[in-house]
């Protein structure tokens, strides 16, 4: 038994909106997982600025930057510090280097001994 031209035509034309689904399903993860690469070379590459800014300061010993993969790739600020005006201090530091990513802030209080 012989399947008619249009019955084939209709089945080539629901897979290919299938396929055409698939990737547009897929498509923004493959855009943001670009863009986090992206972000993520930009914040390793200003690392070295960052580190020097610590570095000067002794207040800010305590603290470390290092490349975070969440929130679409950024530098991660870690650690701790004596008091919230070196908190301010160090923000306002650090914020001063024209970061080409977003900067997050996981610094906390150092407790009183």
């Amino acid at each position: 038994m012989k399947l008619s031209t249009n019955w084939k035509y209709g089945v080539i034309l629901v897979i290919g909106m299938l396929l055409i689904s698939v990737v547009l399903l897929l498509m923004p993860s493959l855009v943001e997982s670009r863009r986090q690469a992206k972000n993520m070379d930009l914040a390793a590459s200003h690392l070295a600025k960052l580190r020097i800014v610590i570095k000067n300061d002794q207040s800010f010993s305590g603290v470390r930057v290092d490349v975070l993969s969440a929130y679409g790739g950024c530098v991660a600020v870690r650690g701790e510090v004596d008091s919230e005006p070196i908190l301010a201090r160090l923000k306002t530091a650090l914020q001063s280097t024209t970061p080409p990513v977003e900067l997050r802030f996981f610094v906390e209080l150092r407790q009183s001994r």
